[in-house]
């Protein structure tokens, strides 16, 4: 019993001392993200979004949006199984129609 308890304690320690690292390399990696994000927006505001001066650096200025078409009518939409409080649905994609944006 004293071995489990010595050697559950130095598990302990050290998934303590693992979620403490992980937590600080989570905080170096979102100062990092923020700081590429910062150099990213002063390169598109140097340049003016110029396409031709971004691929210098490997980037792209903005794309403009595009709206999605609407997907057409599902097909075969059945209920195939079912309980309380729950309903799996089952259907056929669309012949025609855009991509669905979301789900």
């Amino acid at each position: 019993m004293l071995i489990y308890k010595n050697r559950r304690g130095v598990a302990v320690a050290a998934q303590a001392t693992s979620e403490t690292a992980i937590a600080i390399k989570n905080e170096a990696l979102s100062d990092l993200t923020e700081a590429l994000k910062s150099n990213i927006r002063y390169a598109e505001n140097t340049v003016d979004y110029d396409d031709d001066k971004l691929k210098l650096i490997g980037w792209a200025g903005k794309k403009t949006t595009t709206v999605l078409t609407p997907p057409g009518q599902a097909r075969l939409l059945e209920a195939p199984k079912q309980g309380k409080g729950w309903l799996f649905l089952d259907w056929k994609a669309p012949v025609d129609g855009g991509k669905p944006a979301a789900y």
